[in-house]
């Protein structure tokens, strides 16, 4: 991983350590990345598959009503 540049999470925050994700502050770094940690990944693939389903009138994971 580049040590200048840190992976923050857009949802909750976290920071992208060597051991996994942790809260912390991100001091002086000039380049950030933004992304989802896995837990807060997972939480919005859950949301975007019950808006698609609200969406499409089908029952989930059945595709499209196009």
């Amino acid at each position: 991983m580049n040590k200048k540049m840190k992976t923050i999470c857009c949802a909750c925050k976290r920071t992208k350590v060597d051991e996994g994700w942790q809260r912390l502050v991100v001091e002086s770094v000039k380049e950030v990345s933004h992304g989802f940690c896995p837990d807060c990944h997972r939480k919005a693939m859950l949301k975007i598959g019950e808006a698609s389903h609200k969406w499409s009138g089908k029952s989930a994971g059945k595709g499209r009503n196009l």
